[in-house]
């Protein structure tokens, strides 16, 4: 099978070019060599600290370190990939770009096994292992075991965002930000979940999506041995030891962890509800209710038990439906230690502790400790009067 193309001495615009037109390597070649020493050091320092001074003027946004390296980037690049259009300007990286749809990696890493298509990947992959990291940046002292999440970083201080969305001008500093940033605009969802079908727009999303359906924990708390799913619910739950609510309300000064959980707070004071539902209209204040709500009109129920295989519109149902797999009961009483599984349980036994009666009949002003209670009683007035 032919896997690559025959040298067509296509330039980077795509015209074609005389022989003639390889002069700027040996033009750099000879402004190299004629470099004094000093400056031949100053060069070699360059490359190591990462700066790259020589910039592409087109829209990609790439630097280098030396001028024929910039050269072989914007002008010839003859060597293109019959199966996904790539084109290189060296006959070798072009052969080790072809181990990629051929499934090959001969380099190993002796330490783990893992084996990779380019050597210079297998070299960058063992600084896993030695931690050396031989990028530094020159405004904080910061290193790196690459240079391009070096230059990444130095974004960070110059401000410079390359990377230009040509749908609504938003740029970002790298251009994988950029590549998530369209989905908003495309709705490409690539990651799917093999268990529901449900997909994502970042790998991130589906791993953690994932987790409902094996009911992985992996963040643990140091103090309580509480585990989460997600490291920010670990960081939030931390702040209940600390008692830390750094986000305060205006309005009543009610205090919050978070300040997206502020944000939510805040729009019972405006009675704000942009969320609204295309298919009723009802209006909801936070987004993860609509979309729940959305699943009364689609009888979607994402969340399977991989015990029962039974479904859910809410992933905290299929989580308190799990335990009745488990036998597990988290919630546990101070007053007495009997446990519950669900903590709506445990909240209204221990009233029976407090003498607690937070419902009240409007007619009769009788007060009850559990909602359907107080239901079941309204009855016997709604009956009286038929």
């Amino acid at each position: 099978e032919q896997w690559g193309d025959t040298p067509n001495r296509r330039s980077h615009s795509g015209r074609g070019l005389s022989s003639g037109a390889l002069q700027p390597y040996h033009v750099a070649d000879k402004t190299e060599k004629s470099l004094s020493r000093s400056e031949r050091l100053k060069k070699h320092q360059q490359r190591r600290i990462g700066k790259k001074p020589h910039h592409c003027f087109s829209d990609c946004g790439k630097s280098f370190t030396s001028q024929s390296g910039f050269i072989i980037h914007t002008v010839v690049k003859p060597y293109c990939c019959s199966q996904c259009g790539k084109c290189f300007a060296a006959s070798n990286t072009f052969k080790s770009h072809l181990r990629i749809h051929k499934g090959e990696r001969p380099y190993p890493c002796l330490d783990c096994g893992k084996r990779f298509s380019y050597l210079g990947a297998l070299n960058i992959h063992l600084r896993t292992h030695t931690g050396e990291k031989p990028y530094s940046c020159d405004q904080c002292g910061k290193s790196f075991s690459q240079s391009g999440t070096l230059n990444s970083h130095q974004r960070t201080h110059t401000g410079e965002k390359p990377y230009n969305c040509d749908r609504c001008g938003k740029r970002f500093a790298q251009s994988r930000e950029l590549t998530r940033h369209l989905r908003t605009h495309t709705g490409e969802k690539p990651y799917s979940c093999d268990q529901c079908g449900k997909s994502f727009a970042l790998s991130k999303a589906l791993t953690i999506h994932q987790r409902i359906h094996t009911g992985e924990k992996p963040y643990s708390c140091g103090q309580c041995g509480k585990s989460f799913n997600q490291s920010g619910n670990l960081t939030t739950h931390k702040l209940t030891h600390t008692g830390v609510k750094p986000y305060s309300c205006g309005q009543c000064g009610m205090n919050f962890a978070r300040a997206s959980t502020l944000n939510r707070h805040k729009r019972t004071h405006t009675g704000e509800k942009p969320y609204s539902c295309d298919q009723c209209g009802k209006s909801f204040a936070l987004s993860d209710k609509r979309t729940i709500h959305q699943r009364t009109h689609t009888g979607e129920k994402p969340y399977c038990c991989y015990q029962c295989g039974k479904g859910f519109a809410v992933a905290s149902t299929l989580i308190r439906h799990y335990r009745k797999h488990t036998g597990e009961k988290p919630y546990s009483c101070d007053q007495c230690g009997k446990s519950f599984a669900v903590a709506s349980t445990l909240n209204t036994h221990q009233r029976t502790h407090t003498g607690e009666k937070p419902y009240s009949c409007d007619q009769c002003g009788k007060s009850f400790a559990v909602a359907y209670n107080m239901i079941r009683h309204h009855r016997t007035h709604t009956a009286e009067k038929h």
